[in-house]
């Protein structure tokens, strides 16, 4: 499973809620006993997410002084540090946004499940908020930011990924088991 397969493990929302084009048919829909359905919030939400952990593009892989960035999983985007990310869309947001899921073992599953192997995933908390739609398994929000990120244990070593992101992204790191 990956960013792209929302609809695949919760469903089309098309098949639930009727007409995704509309944000007016989304808010109109009832949201059932999950909460699911489309909410304008004041409040942030936190979910969990697996970002992959690169290197600013055109950097060299042999270069431990190039700085570190967070990169979706399975879009293209770059997660750039001190940079608030925004969903691509305007009317059409019941397809697009930015995923989160529910769970830290949602997470786990992820990484565990449906990732290539020779990359290195790190994992964490997200803030979402604006326009959200609520899922039975996770969030799509109109923007995000990293709140608090884990680095498997399996990475310690080498370069010191816990105080290079805590500068770059100005929020909680630490390791994990």
């Amino acid at each position: 499973m990956n960013d792209g397969d929302w609809e695949a493990l919760r469903g089309s929302y098309r098949e639930s809620k009727g007409d995704p084009d509309t944000e007016h048919a989304a808010a109109a829909a009832d949201p059932g006993p999950t909460g699911a359905g489309l909410r304008e919030i004041d409040e942030v939400i936190v979910g969990w997410r697996v970002w992959e952990l690169a290197l600013l593009p055109g950097r060299s892989p042999n270069d431990k002084t190039s700085p570190l960035i967070l990169k979706s999983t399975f879009m293209t985007n770059d997660w750039p540090p001190g940079k608030i990310m925004t969903a691509c869309c305007g009317k059409n947001f019941l397809r697009h946004g930015m995923h989160a899921f529910a769970t830290r073992d949602q997470t786990q599953e992820y990484i565990r499940d449906g990732l290539k192997p020779r990359r290195r995933y790190i994992f964490g908390e997200v803030s979402l908020w604006g326009r959200v739609v609520i899922h039975e398994h996770g969030y799509r929000a109109a923007y995000a930011y990293p709140k608090r990120l884990f680095i498997p244990e399996k990475y310690r070593g080498g370069r010191d990924y816990v105080n290079e992101l805590r500068r770059s992204y100005g929020v909680e790191v630490e390791w994990s088991a």
